[in-house]
């Protein structure tokens, strides 16, 4: 399992609608609709991009590198689907994790 998709894990065993990640700043999950930090150090840009790039494909990766918002869906363990949307700019970085359905039935490919 990626880096990235252990922290989605997280996500879906807290019930968190929402992950946020920035630089500088532990990771947050949104759970019940409360925003409460994970007890993680800190993330710098540069680990905020490798757990991401290491799901993107390289279209996506080079579209990120010109996009100041790029957004794409990952999806992880056959039935999650989590809609990822990464801002850079002035020297930060962040993304945003919005889990976009539960369980998903045949016939509902995930775009990655």
């Amino acid at each position: 399992m990626r880096n990235v998709e252990r922290l989605f894990k997280i996500m879906v065993l807290q019930n968190a609608t929402e992950m946020q990640v920035a630089d500088g700043k532990p990771v947050m999950l949104r759970i019940g609709g409360v925003l409460r930090a994970l007890q993680t150090p800190p993330l710098t840009e540069e680990h905020i991009r490798s757990v991401f790039c290491e799901i993107m494909t390289p279209l996506q990766k080079e579209a990120m590198r010109w996009e100041a918002n790029y957004q794409f869906t990952h999806e992880f363990e056959g039935k999650w689907r989590i809609h990822i949307t990464i801002s850079h700019g002035h020297g930060c970085m962040s993304a945003v994790c919005q889990l976009a359905d539960g369980n998903m039935g045949a016939g509902q490919p995930a775009h990655t």
